[in-house]
């Protein structure tokens, strides 16, 4: 794969970041150098944690790296940066208050690919684990070949799945949902460090309770596929009798608004309910995305008055701590690969 080379930090004005995809056959971006998503209870580990300004991509930016280390399961070192935007004012009221991060302390932020090269530095080669990590490494690849550098290419572990397993009655997934079901510290959630600590201490728990032993970790993921009855959606079902728990489309509600670009709504419905989600009408407490076609996941949806009614209610829903995400169509394709 070829790249443009740059002659200095800021995204190319005549390339759009979609310029530096591969897509396949279906028209689904993939990323060839991503490294392999693991099933193992390592020692020696990196924590990833990333605040964005939205979650696809595409269109949006990182705003702060945060990292730990971990050797024979300690913290030893700790690794935290803001990453200034191009286009500081996407940075919207509704992230800021997420997230706790304001213009103000994004003033004297480095500009990502300084960040984003130290923290490959940082990680050398380790396992990288995440909650949910994929949508963290995804950012940090995408940013770095529109930056003109090599993308991260570490072996990953999602925390997310371990936990979908391990934990199969909550309500939801959130990692505060995991932590306060586990008695774990869940102050200053929705900032990297933070999130970070937390989600070593949920994997630890879990590693501890599942042991070292391979067969034992073996086991627990021949487990995580689960049969069951198929989904009763009102229009689209599906045939499938077996779904993979740990999938992130698992027992969620998904509802799509706008046009999609690469399928119709009924076939992104259909992958939905053969993933084990189910779809909704409308967007309610009991939905977990709101997927947007991309037309209208853009940086001009971020002005209250371009938002659909959709989305200002799932935003609404968010705030006040509902299990809710809204992602593009883009990063829809994304979970269906993980």
């Amino acid at each position: 794969m070829s790249l443009v080379n740059f002659e200095s930090n800021t995204k190319s004005m005549e390339l759009r970041k979609e310029d530096f995809f591969i897509l396949d056959e279906n028209g689904y971006r993939v990323r060839p150098m991503k490294g392999n998503s693991l099933f193992m209870f390592p020692d020696d580990y990196i924590i990833l944690d990333l605040e964005t300004t939205g979650l696809d991509p595409l269109v949006d930016d990182i705003l702060e790296i945060g990292a730990i280390k971990v050797v024979d399961n300690v913290i030893i070192e700790e690794f935290q940066r803001f990453c200034r935007p191009d286009d500081i004012s996407m940075l919207s009221g509704f992230i800021q208050k997420l997230t706790g991060i304001t213009p103000e302390m994004l003033d004297n932020a480095e500009h990502p690919i300084n960040v984003i090269k130290d923290f490959m530095q940082f990680a050398g080669d380790s396992i990288i684990l995440g909650y949910n990590v994929h949508f963290d490494i995804n950012f940090l690849y995408d940013e770095a070949l529109t930056r003109n550098i090599s993308p991260i290419k570490n072996d990953l572990i999602d925390v997310m799945r371990f936990s979908k397993r391990f934990l199969s009655d909550l309500p939801d997934y959130k990692l505060k949902t995991v932590a306060q079901e586990l008695d774990i510290d869940s102050t200053g959630s929705h900032r990297a460090i933070a999130d970070c600590k937390i989600t070593h201490n949920v994997y630890q728990h879990i590693k501890n309770v599942i042991g070292n032993d391979g067969n034992a970790a073996d086991e627990f993921y021949k487990k995580a596929i689960n049969k069951r009855k198929p989904l009763d959606c009102k229009d689209i079902t599906t045939d499938k009798t077996e779904f993979d728990i740990t999938h992130p489309l698992y027992g969620q509600v998904c509802v799509f608004t706008g046009t999609l670009e690469k399928m119709n709504r009924k076939q992104a419905m259909q992958l939905v309910v053969d993933f084990g989600g189910e779809n909704g009408k409308s967007v309610t407490k009991k939905t977990n995305f709101l997927v947007l076609g991309n037309n209208d996941y853009c940086p001009l949806i971020k002005d209250p008055d371009g938002k659909s009614t959709k989305q200002l209610k799932a935003e609404k829903l968010k705030e006040s701590g509902q299990n809710i995400e809204i992602i593009s169509e883009n990063v829809f394709y994304d979970m269906l690969e993980m």
